[in-house]
């Protein structure tokens, strides 16, 4: 198995890692290193602090610790101290991108002028009318299940979508909003597993909610590497979404120990949108440096 060893240059507080972390869910495998061998962990073990554990191959690893909850997906030896503060200075940051997420929703155009418009050139002029009562019903009953912040209820709806969709965009439609729906819930791990293969269309009018929502999904599950791929292949001309890539991928790089770069990458965040709440955050993550 080839290992990855994440190095993360940490001031350790006692204030943030007071108690021993507990393994909640394991798909796969998760060891924890006793001296010179390793010694495999079962759900409802603890993770003493100062440890060193490794994440094998294809495992989802979901860790609780005192007042969070995180998950890890990529394979690797990690060390508890660094992914526990590090889970800590990052609850902020989710906040915010979710935040931009909402923000992002008000402005959207209706669904169904959106879909039409794409498919306009597909559809014969032959009389055709598109229509699809079930799946806008279905769609739109767990928007409002979201505003009202019923993340279960919202999430049974996308699923009821995705069944009666009509095409592969209505699909993907509804996979977004399933996803969305249940990183909202809290289950970050199982949301990045619903979009881990999913590239949204660029016309669709989720999009760039759909980029920030993947790209910060990989950010929480430590996929450090394949956060970075995923941003920089998805440039944004908003700048409040640029601004929350970029300080995204300046987490992903400090997970990975990559320091200089992450610093280049939260000044820049400072420097192009002065005042936000992108730059607070990269001012916080420069002072702990």
């Amino acid at each position: 198995m080839k290992s990855s060893f994440i190095f993360i240059l940490l001031i350790v507080s006692a204030s943030l890692v007071t108690a021993d972390t507990v393994v909640e869910y394991i798909y796969g495998i998760i060891e924890i290193k006793k001296e010179s061998s390793w010694v495999e962990l079962m759900p409802g073990d603890s993770i003493p602090d100062g440890s060193v554990f490794r994440v094998g191959e294809n495992s989802i690893v979901e860790l609780s610790g005192d007042k969070t909850k995180f998950s890890l997906t990529n394979p690797g030896i990690y060390s508890i101290d660094s992914i526990v503060l590090s889970s800590f200075r990052s609850l902020k940051a989710n906040s915010m991108i979710f935040n931009t997420i909402r923000r992002l929703f008000r402005h959207l155009p209706s669904r169904q002028s959106t879909v039409l418009g794409v498919r306009a050139a597909e559809v014969p002029d032959s009389g055709f009318t598109w229509n699809n009562d079930n799946y806008a019903e279905y769609l739109d009953a767990g928007k409002v299940q979201l505003e009202q912040e019923n993340y279960t209820e919202a999430g049974i709806s996308f699923s009821d979508a995705m069944g009666s969709a009509f095409d592969d965009f209505e699909e993907e439609e509804a996979l977004f909003y399933l996803a969305y729906a249940e990183a909202l819930s809290g289950n970050s791990s199982g949301a990045l597993g619903l979009i881990t293969n999913f590239s949204p269309d660029p016309d669709a009018s989720y999009y760039e909610q759909a980029v920030l929502l993947k790209a910060n999904l990989l950010v929480e599950n430590f996929s450090a590497d394949k956060a970075i791929s995923w941003i920089g292949s998805y440039k944004m001309q908003n700048l409040d979404i640029t601004g929350s890539l970029i300080l995204l991928e300046g987490m992903a790089n400090f997970q990975l120990g990559k320091i200089e770069t992450a610093r280049g990458l939260f000044e820049q965040v400072i420097m192009e949108n002065t005042g936000s709440e992108s730059a607070e955050i990269a001012s916080e993550y420069i002072g702990f440096m």
